[in-house]
């Protein structure tokens, strides 16, 4: 039940800051739900005993991926989803823990805290540039005059 609740917040979370960055309306659930589902992935995957990292990492997958389809649908950039759905994975408690740890002198807390913190970030812009990857790959593999493409789509 925890988790469904966790996940409703996480709707309203990534829903919210679509509306801080002027999503269209029509736009306002996907993103909530964007967010949702990566939100249940990184804590089904987290009770199941995945480390942290790759629970973000296939977390943001999950988001990022539902943003390509969501932009389809919608017509609109990819950002307009991934941005406000990427939100709840953000590793904000993380980085407060690592300036906490440095400021109280803990240099060795803070250290792997900081640590932490970059690699779930890291793992962030992996998952969507992964997913963007295969959607370029996918939509380039129908043409058989990639160099073609490539001077149409520099124009």
């Amino acid at each position: 039940m925890t988790l469904l609740l966790q996940a409703l917040f996480a709707f309203g979370a990534a829903a919210g800051f679509a509306v801080l960055f002027q999503a269209p309306k029509s736009c306002l659930i996907g993103s909530g739900l964007a967010g949702s589902l990566g939100w249940l992935v990184y804590g089904i995957l987290g009770v199941v005993g995945v480390p942290f990292v790759l629970t973000v990492f296939f977390a943001s997958i999950v988001v990022a991926a539902a943003s390509e389809l969501m932009a389809r649908r919608y017509k609109v950039p990819v950002t307009v989803f991934a941005i406000s759905g990427i939100v709840p994975l953000v590793p904000g408690s993380l980085a407060y823990s690592t300036m906490y740890s440095l400021a109280e002198g803990d240099y060795l807390q803070g250290l792997a805290l900081g640590t932490k913190t970059f690699l779930a970030a890291g793992a962030i812009a992996a998952g969507i540039i992964f997913v963007g990857a295969i959607v370029r790959t996918i939509k380039f593999r129908g043409d058989r005059d990639v160099a073609g493409v490539i001077a149409n789509h520099q124009k």
